[in-house]
């Protein structure tokens, strides 16, 4: 995505859910990479990876010991079984 990363993009499918999504590690080199997961329809790994982005510099500005994340579930949550969506990404 650029000179400075992502660390790793891994891109998920469930075929027994039809579950698809997409998790962005920007950057672990203070901790463990944090940012929690977005479930939108619109979700692309272009934005997860600029969230991903923002999360590296909060945490750092912050002075936590984290590094930045973020996955990103494709579906609208309202018309999906949000728990069983959640557990195959996981």
């Amino acid at each position: 995505m650029d000179e400075w990363g992502p660390e790793k993009v891994l891109q998920v499918y469930d075929p027994d859910t039809d579950m698809k999504g997409v998790l962005v590690i920007d950057n672990t080199s203070t901790g463990p990479g944090k940012g929690g997961i977005r479930f939108a329809e619109s979700v692309t790994p272009s934005e997860i990876f600029k969230i991903a982005r923002t999360m590296t510099w909060k945490c750092a500005a912050s002075g936590l010991p984290f590094g930045g994340a973020k996955g990103g579930i494709i579906a609208d949550p309202n018309k999906v079984d949000r728990v069983e969506w959640m557990k195959s990404f996981a």
